[in-house]
């Protein structure tokens, strides 16, 4: 892994399981800042540090135990431009997303080496917070350099019920920017309930960011969801240095 330059991880039920080895290896990819290939090969939720990679999607190449040789070569292509730096030509729904909503990479806020101290007690609390329903907003208030932030990345990498995260850095008017904040989330969401990605699919992103936030947050999230079959009970996002926002609007927003 430390001497390779790109790491392929395909996706299947068991390499996406719970300490499992493949989310070991892919944690200790990311140490070494990586480039990550994932590739879907069944219905799986992916791993939420790796979730905003473009994802070459093959269910249809290994679906029901065959090879469907056109699909297989549609995906290999798909790889082979991927591992030669080339844009993936593709005409699957989650191509479509990710070139629709552009989603924000988060995979390099991850490091899974660097450790958090002092965060035993609001981990319980959050545990607690989530498990017995609370409420409906968790802050956490700590001074920069505390440790927050890779605290936070850890406890979104290890806990199911967050769909979605985006850190905010300062100086950095996309990752502060409201609007690419939402759509970065709805991508991620889109990861983890395919009957919602089948509906966002569905719609046009042309233009999107010429709505306003309110717009778009019911253009991604409200519509979508309100007409999906099975609903997700709660949905956790995790949006971490909300200090770092200084624009104004985004701050009203």
């Amino acid at each position: 892994i430390e001497e390779c330059d790109k790491v392929v991880f395909i996706m299947s039920e068991r390499a996406v399981a719970d300490k499992g080895y493949c989310r070991k290896e892919i944690a200790y990819a990311q140490q070494f800042d990586k480039p990550i290939i994932p590739i879907k090969i069944e219905e799986v939720e992916p791993l939420i540090s790796i979730c905003t990679i473009q994802q070459i999607e093959m269910l249809e190449a290994f679906k029901d135990g065959k090879i469907n040789e056109d699909e297989y070569k549609i995906g290999f292509d798909a790889l082979i431009n991927c591992i030669n730096d080339k844009e993936i030509d593709s005409n699957s729904g989650y191509h479509r997303l990710y070139k629709g909503l552009k989603p924000i990479p988060q995979n390099m806020y991850f490091d899974h080496n660097a450790k958090s101290y002092g965060y035993d007690r609001i981990r319980q609390e959050l545990n607690d917070w989530i498990k017995n329903n609370k409420g409906d907003l968790a802050l956490i208030i700590a001074d920069s350099g505390s440790g927050k932030s890779t605290f936070i990345a850890n406890y979104a990498d290890n806990n199911s019920l967050i769909l979605g995260i985006n850190f905010c850095k300062y100086n950095n008017h996309d990752r502060c920017n409201t609007k690419r904040i939402l759509m970065t989330l709805a991508y991620e969401l889109a990861n983890y309930i395919p009957d919602y990605a089948l509906r966002l699919q569905r719609k046009s992103f042309n233009n999107i960011e010429e709505k306003d936030s309110s717009a778009i947050f019911d253009y991604l999230f409200v519509e979508p969801l309100s007409n999906i079959s099975k609903k997700p009970d709660r949905i956790y996002f995790v949006i971490d240095g909300i200090s770092n926002i200084t624009n104004e609007q985004d701050l009203d927003d």
